[in-house]
């Protein structure tokens, strides 16, 4: 299996403990290698699962993106990430890891989700061996953006679509951009969908949480123009020439974003260093 994840989007998984399965150890990569970025890279991405020994790599990337992915954070916000030094966000890094067979071969029997979360433990191992990590987790009241239900008279909307249970054997499941303003969800909850909207510019980089209380896995489409697509006008101003993310959700899904204040799990950083070398 190999999933590939680009840094503008996470998935969210469940927990599952590798060392409950393998041994009584911590879970950690056999080798790791970490580089700086060259500075013409243009592309960062985050891959799992590329093969053999192989379950993690990072091109070109931000260590915060590496640190959201370990601890499970919402991708498109830094708001969950308290005391960062500002090389945290800005320097850039490629990591190559191995795993040991016996590990190679227990990851390899795991659903894909249990397989991530135990990728997720052995990130945190490699960030506290190689970057000196310490951390401790605080409930913080953060400023961010609720997706919700457009009516609050409603428990759902006919225009989102439950997925079939079980979901056709021979169907792609996920969440993806069919091009620029066209998303398309199939057998993803709503909290995923929310994490995604997170890393659009039109949000800001602010947080986006899930308020919908919706359940269910379901299959929709969103059309909309983004931002940086809106057509200039003779003025000098844009407008868009379709329907803003803003209106679609609400229009096409049934769903709306608003501003709120809630209180929200942080990481604070005690202490972090540049890598140690290779």
């Amino acid at each position: 299996m190999r999933v590939a994840l680009p840094l503008t989007a996470f998935a969210s998984f469940a927990a599952c403990s590798l060392c409950q399965q393998v041994a009584t150890r911590t879970p950690a990569f056999e080798v790791s290698t970490i580089k700086p970025s060259g500075p013409d890279a243009t592309n960062s991405n985050l891959n799992l699962m590329n093969g053999g020994a192989d379950f993690f790599s990072t091109q070109n990337a931000a260590l915060d993106q590496v640190i959201k992915f370990a601890y499970n954070l919402n991708s498109g916000s830094n708001d969950q990430i308290i005391g960062a030094p500002a090389w945290v966000h800005t320097a850039r890094f490629d990591i190559m890891t191995r795993v040991d067979n016996p590990t190679a071969a227990q990851l390899a029997k795991e659903s894909n989700s249990d397989a991530v979360s135990d990728v997720r433990l052995m990130v945190q191992s490699l960030l506290a061996n190689r970057f000196h990590f310490k951390i401790h987790h605080e409930t913080r009241p953060l400023s961010v953006i609720a997706l919700t239900i457009a009516n609050p008279n409603t428990q759902s909307d006919p225009r989102l679509t439950p997925s079939p249970e079980p979901p056709k054997p021979d169907e792609w499941q996920g969440l993806r951009n069919n091009g620029a303003g066209q998303v398309e969800v199939r057998g993803e909850p709503i909290n995923v969908f929310a994490e995604f909207l997170g890393n659009l510019p039109e949000i800001g980089g602010r947080l986006v949480v899930d308020q919908t209380h919706l359940h269910r896995n379901y299959d929709f489409n969103l059309n909309y123009t983004p931002q940086q697509l809106a057509d200039p006008t003779e003025n000098g101003s844009a407008q868009p020439s379709g329907p803003t993310l803003f209106a679609a959700l609400i229009d096409q899904l049934g769903l709306k974003l608003k501003s709120a204040k809630v209180l929200t799990d942080v990481i604070v950083i005690d202490h972090i260093d540049l890598p140690t070398p290779n």
